[in-house]
């Protein structure tokens, strides 16, 4: 909010919390230790620490793992966290060996704008540009238009809270399900389309596929239902394209 009134970024507000009011003391103080953390970081890459390294450093020092554990609500959830996370670091370590280029900041802040499938330029316009992005991470963002695919039973709830015999189900998880797409549908500003197929290919066959509980509960008024014909024109090609497009985006990630 303080960095939105002041045109400032989010950095620069906590480097400058000193100079804003309506501050707690408490604030400041960890506005302060997190300048610090920061300013540590930075200095470790400068000096060519090794990234990965840095990151999982970074993560150990201010207690990411224990926060995830204290604030998913179940073991599962908090396992499936933390291994995203565990993702990044073996991602940025993949990248890093591949660089020949001097210097670890040569490549870190083109990987971490893929990453985010942000295009941080002053010259880039947002008007035509699509964001995808996992229910987790959309937290906090907001979109004029947004598209929430897989409304299916099996998918959003998954699969492995719904099947009792699973051994890493416990009943909170189906309500972790429900806040994440809680989450999905409150990102839009303007207009909201709930996807699902009717069939999907399981094991060779064709299966037919279950509406969310979710989008069951949305009351009925504010739903226009629409049902979308295969197109003819999606020819195989078309699909091989796709999918060598996004190889060729995993690929840029380091994945």
């Amino acid at each position: 909010m303080h960095a939105l009134a002041k045109g400032w970024t989010l950095i620069q507000a906590i480097e400058r919390v000193d100079a804003l009011d309506d501050v707690s003391s408490a604030a400041r103080e960890g506005c302060r230790e997190l300048e610090k953390t920061l300013a540590a970081v930075r200095a470790e890459l400068t000096s060519g620490a090794p990234v990965a390294a840095t990151a999982q450093a970074l993560c150990d020092r201010i207690g990411l793992r224990k926060d995830i554990d204290q604030s998913s609500g179940s073991n599962t959830v908090a396992g499936r966290r933390w291994a995203n996370v565990e993702w990044l670091f073996a991602s940025l370590a993949r990248r890093e060996a591949r660089e020949t280029a001097p210097g670890p900041l040569s490549w870190l802040g083109a990987y971490l704008q893929a990453l985010s499938l942000e295009a941080d330029t002053e010259k880039e316009t947002t008007a035509a540009r699509v964001t995808l992005s996992s229910l987790h991470g959309a937290k906090g963002l907001e979109f004029d238009h947004v598209f929430l695919a897989g409304c299916e039973e099996g998918l959003l709830p998954h699969s492995r809270t719904l099947d009792t015999r699973a051994t890493e189900a416990v009943p909170g998880d189906i309500e972790e399900e429900r806040r994440l797409f809680y989450v999905g549908v409150t990102r839009a500003r303007e207009s909201l389309v709930l996807s699902r197929a009717k069939t999907r290919a399981l094991r060779g066959k064709t299966v037919a596929r279950t509406p969310s509980r979710f989008v069951l509960e949305v009351p009925r008024e504010l739903v226009v239902e629409i049902t979308v014909s295969e197109d003819p024109a999606l020819t195989a090609s078309v699909q091989a394209d796709g999918a060598n497009a996004l190889l060729a985006a995993l690929e840029a990630l380091g994945g």
